[in-house]
């Protein structure tokens, strides 16, 4: 379920005294995948004054926002695309900057973006241009200048592209609604109109977004003023909530065994269900067989679940890892269905059920394969939010794949979505904030990834079923980690210490990248191992019991103090 803009532009620049305007403007107000993916721009640069060659940094900052930043891959977050895109387009500012000999002749330019995407609309600034929010007929400036004042006759900027060999931007994250209407502004327009004039040329002309501008341009062209004078301003018409379903491929029949389907013939049939099918094929794909995922047909008016079987595909098409499992390209495809690679093994909980406990090297060994692929899924800025055993495959060599990635968080695709803070996991491996309806995050795999190590090393979960009770923050509280040794001795105490780390209750207490883990896991020496204590083992009895201690023995003092 994703979320359509539809936008309105108008965007005006007049030279001011200057015989080059150093002012840029641009706005892209795509249609279909891109507006899906990367939503709809505006931006407004402005050149400084002393610089003849400030209007090429307008120029190439505005060419390289509309150009390059349509063209980053669609799992980069908004912020993300125009950090790397913006550091690029700052880095050769200010090499050639750095090849005047006079500083007020550098390639420098403020800017002011704003990206509408989804229900967000997102703010990039550096230096004296501006973003205005009309909602509701109350006027509102986001932004915030860059400037110092060596003298009350001058300013100067702080931030500016080019003017610093690091970007330094600010950015700002806000809710879109229908109707808003932004706002942004060169120096030579909101230097010379109050915001309350800002305020009426907007309001007063709300059914012609080219009679604002003009409004606006308008009232800037006042006689001192002699800077170059450029806005754009646009409004949110609409904002529609759509499915990502492909209407034009049907979903597949129930398929026999040995009968031919779509270029591939049907080996028999691996798993079925009331929401889906799998099989195993074959075809001219390759030589080893492979897995057709397909939706049940009692799916076909399901929405959602339509929406999940695609974004499974979609994702993975977008990582390439040797533990994640791949998504085949088919391009003769007449029906909806997922083919990804068979995998001749078991699921590692089928594993431990035959074979469980696990030793400390095997589980060492599992563990580091499962770390890599969640680390390959984190840094695309995704989170798996169902990381549990029988969602890990292992083959005979014990290669570990991890699959079924239909509920994996996209961070870039959560900005055009209603956020969504359901519970995606098995209840037992769900980190406990999840039940708290907060976001997921790595740390959230990771909880995850430490209920499997503490179930392989013991055959049984840390805090049992008690992790889908919690449905308030307190409840958080209740939750004691067991050590691992109560249930193996033998185990090493350097081994708890990375389990009840990654175990933590609290979201801010646990890892926060799987490398800490692996690192922790990886360098821990062997030690010498004293008998694992009460309080470690047992810490809320080991506190009920001192306290009842204690309370004994005040209670015997003031006895005594009764008889003198």
């Amino acid at each position: 379920m994703t979320m359509d803009i539809k936008a309105e532009f108008a965007q005006l620049s007049e030279k001011g005294e200057h015989a080059i305007n150093q002012d840029a403007i641009g706005y892209c107000s795509p249609v279909g995948f891109l507006e899906k993916n990367k939503g709809h721009i505006a931006i407004v640069a402005d050149g400084i004054s002393t610089s003849p060659y400030s209007h090429i940094a307008s120029q190439v900052l505005i060419r390289s926002l509309l150009e390059d930043y349509y063209s980053t891959p669609d799992i980069w977050t908004v912020k993300n695309s125009i950090f790397r895109v913006l550091s690029a387009t700052n880095q050769w500012l200010y090499s050639q900057s750095r090849l005047q000999s006079n500083e007020n002749r550098g390639y420098i330019a403020s800017f002011a973006c704003a990206i509408a995407k989804g229900h967000f609309l997102h703010v990039f600034h550096a230096g004296d241009c501006r973003v205005y929010r009309l909602r509701d007929d109350d006027i509102s400036c986001l932004t915030e200048d860059h400037r110092y004042w060596p003298n009350p006759d001058t300013h100067l900027l702080s931030r500016a592209m080019g003017l610093h060999k690091h970007l330094e931007l600010d950015y700002r994250c806000i809710e879109l609604k229908e109707n808003d209407i932004y706002l942004l502004s060169t120096d030579g327009i909101h230097d010379s109109i109050p915001t309350d004039t800002i305020r009426s040329c907007l309001t007063d002309h709300h059914h012609s977004l080219k009679q604002q501008a003009n409004a606006l341009l308008k009232s800037a062209c006042i006689p001192k003023n002699h800077d170059d004078k450029s806005l754009v301003v646009f409004k949110i018409e609409t904002i529609n909530i759509s499915h990502n379903q492909q209407q034009a491929l049907p979903i597949p029949p129930l398929l026999e065994q040995h009968k031919q389907f779509d270029g591939h013939r049907i080996l028999k049939k691996l798993y079925s269900s009331d929401r889906s099918h799998l099989y195993l094929v074959e075809s001219n794909l390759q030589d080893a067989p492979y897995v057709l995922k397909a939706p049940a047909q009692s799916q076909s008016d399901e929405a959602d679940f339509l929406d999940e079987f695609m974004h499974e595909e979609w994702v993975a098409k977008r990582l390439n890892h040797k533990n994640i499992v791949q998504c085949l390209h088919y391009p003769k495809k007449q029906y909806h269905y997922i083919l990804s690679p068979y995998i001749d093994g078991q699921t590692l909980k089928q594993y431990m059920d035959d074979f469980g406990p696990l030793a400390l090297y095997e589980t060492r060994q599992i563990t580091l394969q499962l770390a890599s692929a969640l680390q390959s899924i984190h840094r695309k800025e995704m989170v798996h939010r169902d990381v549990r055993p029988s969602n890990i495959m292992l083959d005979r060599s014990k290669h570990l794949t991890l699959i079924d990635l239909a509920s994996c968080q996209v961070t870039s695709l959560q900005e055009n979505a209603y956020p969504d803070t359901s519970i995606k996991g098995t209840l037992a491996y769900t980190a406990p904030e999840i039940f708290l309806y907060e976001r997921a995050t790595p740390a959230s795999d990771i909880f995850s990834l430490g209920v499997i190590i503490y179930e392989m090393l013991t055959g049984k979960l840390p805090y049992g079923h008690r992790v889908n009770q919690i449905s308030r923050a307190r409840d958080l509280n209740k939750l004691s980690y067991t050590s691992v040794k109560i249930h193996d001795p033998r185990l090493p105490k350097w081994l708890d210490r990375i389990l009840r780390k990654a175990l933590h209750p609290k979201v801010q207490h646990r890892y926060q990248e799987v490398s800490e883990l692996v690192y922790d896991l990886q360098h821990s020496r062997a030690e010498t191992e004293d008998p694992i204590s009460l309080a470690d083992a047992h810490p809320v009895r080991f506190w009920q019991g001192l306290s009842a201690l204690l309370a004994a023995g005040l209670l015997w003092t003031l006895y005594l103090l009764q008889q003198l």
